[in-house]
């Protein structure tokens, strides 16, 4: 009995005198010191998805060492959307909508970078709370005014699409819009300019096109004041080579390539550089009002003075197109774009215009009809290299052949003629081509 009353005094004494040295232990640790644990334990969490846990740990961190670091912020947005993902009690829900934007507030507090952190707040407030779309537009027009051309792309395209959307309710006026429209494209084009990372211009290039797409979705592209503010910008900034860039490219993007603003734009660019691009823009003004007399002597300019050699391809392509729809001389058409292809052998545009010709000159060439019908054996085996080389010309490609494989001579033209199928046929003069002899089917 002795013994066992003496080992309960033991045990007694011990416990106590480990709760004092825990306790010693409690005060020798700092704040940071806690919160820096905590930092793991709900990274652990994290990990493994266990974002009630992680949030918890999170909390005590966000609250005792908000100055911390500021990382804590982006892992207490990454955590309170899962939350809100998973949350199917609306109260609840909207009490994690409130932190996750007290997070973003939180870090403006600590942090700063209020023009980066506000247009996040504005997309998460897009995305979890559409009844404050006015609110959200408001953040993401304060990203914009702070960062300028530095503005999140997803920030840019989000407040563009909502100004469409305001646009459409009677919410924003045409001078708005069109303004809005204006801003926007000018910061995605100073961005693809300026970045070099390969995907990242390919995102952009994305957003660009869905900016586009967003002005487009109304007509307010098609009426005059669009065209007066345009010109109304031209004239303000003749003497600004980057603005008057800037109208061009928006002409473009906007199918206002025909007006004599576009023109006009486009002839003080090329005083400013006398660059080959600049000529082939001008070309482009003339070819599309069908002036090919015009075009042709800027297509020429533009060729002598481009050392790049797919721009120049292309050049020569314009030309060979021109020859064909709008001067109607084949026999040259044939020659240009040959010259296209030699400058780039991967150009399956121009494999499928040098089918387009050898159709043509199926009414020009020969002496009989068997001649003239094995022209369309060699525009089928153009057609069949441009869908070879480049696989987005595969369906086009594919219907010519199609089309035309059906004006191959019949086996007895074939017999009559001397020939019989797989035999090589070569066509002389100016086409000087070799192609198999097939009949048609």
């Amino acid at each position: 009995m002795k013994k066992i009353i003496i080992y309960v005094f033991l045990l007694f004494f011990t416990i106590i005198e480990i709760n004092i040295v825990a306790q010693n232990q409690l005060k020798k640790q700092t704040p940071k010191t806690a919160c820096l644990k905590n930092i793991s334990i709900y990274r652990e969490f994290q990990k493994i998805k266990l974002y009630n846990r992680a949030a918890v740990a999170w909390e005590s961190v966000y609250t005792e060492c908000p100055k911390i670091k500021k990382y804590i912020y982006t892992d207490g947005v990454k955590i309170y959307r899962k939350l809100i993902d998973k949350e199917k009690n609306t109260i609840k829900k909207e009490k994690l909508i409130n932190k996750l934007l007290e997070i973003y507030d939180n870090r403006i507090k600590y942090f700063g970078d209020e023009g980066f952190v506000i247009g996040k707040k504005g997309l998460d407030l897009i995305r979890y709370r559409k009844k404050d779309i006015d609110i959200a537009y408001k953040y993401l027009s304060k990203s914009i005014e702070l960062r300028k051309e530095n503005a999140g792309a997803g920030v840019v395209l989000a407040h563009m699409q909502i100004t469409m959307k305001f646009y459409k309710e009677d919410k924003k006026n045409s001078s708005e819009a069109i303004n809005n429209y204006i801003n926007s494209y000018d910061i995605i084009r100073s961005q693809i300019v300026k970045n070099k990372n390969k995907l990242y211009i390919k995102k952009l290039l994305k957003v660009k096109y869905k900016i586009n797409k967003s002005f487009k979705s109304s007509n307010i592209y098609k009426t005059n004041l669009y065209s007066e503010m345009l010109k109304n910008r031209y004239k303000e900034n003749f003497n600004d080579y980057k603005k008057i860039s800037l109208i061009q490219n928006i002409l473009e993007s906007t199918n206002k390539i025909e007006t004599e603003l576009y023109k006009n734009v486009s002839l003080r660019l090329y005083e400013y550089s006398k660059q080959a691009y600049s000529s082939y823009k001008i070309a482009r003004y003339y070819m599309v009002n069908k002036n090919y007399v015009e075009a042709v002597k800027y297509l020429d300019k533009s060729i002598e003075t481009e050392i790049n050699s797919k721009r120049k391809s292309k050049y020569y392509y314009d030309l060979a197109l021109i020859n064909l729809s709008g001067l109607n001389n084949i026999p040259k058409a044939k020659m240009l774009v040959s010259k296209s292809i030699g400058l780039n052998k991967k150009y399956g545009k121009a494999y499928i215009l040098l089918g387009d010709i050898y159709v043509a000159a199926s009414s020009i060439y020969g002496n009989n009809n068997f001649e003239q019908r094995a022209m369309y054996w060699l525009a089928v085996d153009k057609y069949k290299i441009a869908k070879s080389i480049d696989k987005k010309y595969t369906k086009i490609a594919n219907k010519k052949i199609y089309q035309y494989k059906d004006y191959f001579p019949a086996k007895n033209d074939i017999f009559f003629n001397g020939y019989k199928a797989g035999d090589k046929y070569h066509i002389k003069s100016w086409i000087n081509e070799t192609t198999k002899i097939r009949a048609r089917t």
